[in-house]
């Protein structure tokens, strides 16, 4: 299997939004996550091993802006090591994320549906340069009981991105419907394999005491422009930031 980052994706600017990288015990990055809560990760399940999460918009030559440690993991109860379908994970954080969290699916995708993938991975199949946060959107091609792939004619998740979102217009918003877990079957002209998370509700619900489920208004612009691998405007969560920013300075 091939760990998951984006090729042919959009930098992204926003250093403290719901994506985060994660390290390992050398402060490299490893994987991705998003923010689901304020003190919980959603990330794969071979991602678990991870000792910390990051924000920032370049690790590979900058600091983290800040970095939280990892002090429990939960996996689904149905979870078998090497299978898609169940390859999540849930981090729980030492202390509240310096940033918002993003909203869950409670219903799939479709084929012919734009989704945007995002993480900290390789910028290229063969580099080893992990640590630039990017976007990319592609059209999803087939959706099964418990996984979808989508695709792009210029952009894909590889190593790196394994555990990033993969967020989708809810209809009244933005929200993640999966995490992406694979390529098939490379990272140059493959597929994106992502694991749905609408499958397992119950299971987010029970470790996510503040599991949002609702989409984030306003709607996501998943239309590509100028191709496939655009994410318009900064990216979904800019936002969400803002909405996040105005409710702390109310507070």
């Amino acid at each position: 299997m091939v760990v998951l980052a984006v090729i042919g994706g959009t930098p992204l600017p926003t250093a403290l939004g719901p994506v985060v990288a994660l390290l390992d015990g050398d402060d490299r990055v490893s994987c991705s996550g998003v923010l689901v809560g304020e003190r919980h990760v959603l990330t794969a399940a071979h991602c678990a091993d991870a000792t910390a999460v990051a924000w920032g918009t370049d690790l590979r030559n900058e600091a983290p802006d800040e970095v939280r440690a990892i002090t429990g993991v939960e996996l689904p109860d149905d979870h078998v090591p090497g299978e898609h379908g169940s390859d999540l994970a849930v981090l729980e954080l030492v202390s509240a994320a310096p940033a918002p969290s993003w909203p869950v699916a409670t219903r799939t995708v479709a084929p012919g549906d734009r989704v945007s993938i995002y993480g900290f991975g390789v910028t290229g199949e063969l580099l080893d340069d992990a640590g630039l946060k990017q976007g990319a959107t592609l059209e999803v091609l087939d959706v099964g009981p418990d996984t979808f792939l989508s695709w792009s004619p210029d952009a894909n998740a590889c190593s790196g991105d394994s555990g990033g979102p993969a967020v989708a217009d809810g209809g009244e918003g933005a929200w993640v419907v999966g995490v992406n877990t694979w390529v098939d079957p490379a990272c140059l002209g493959g597929k994106t394999g992502t694991t749905r998370i609408d499958q397992r509700l119950d299971w987010l619900g029970a470790v996510v005491p503040d599991l949002v489920t609702e989409p984030l208004r306003p709607s996501l612009d998943t239309e590509p422009r100028g191709g496939c691998s655009h994410v318009p405007g900064g990216g979904a969560w800019m936002s969400l930031v803002g909405i996040w920013m105005r409710r702390k300075s109310r507070s």
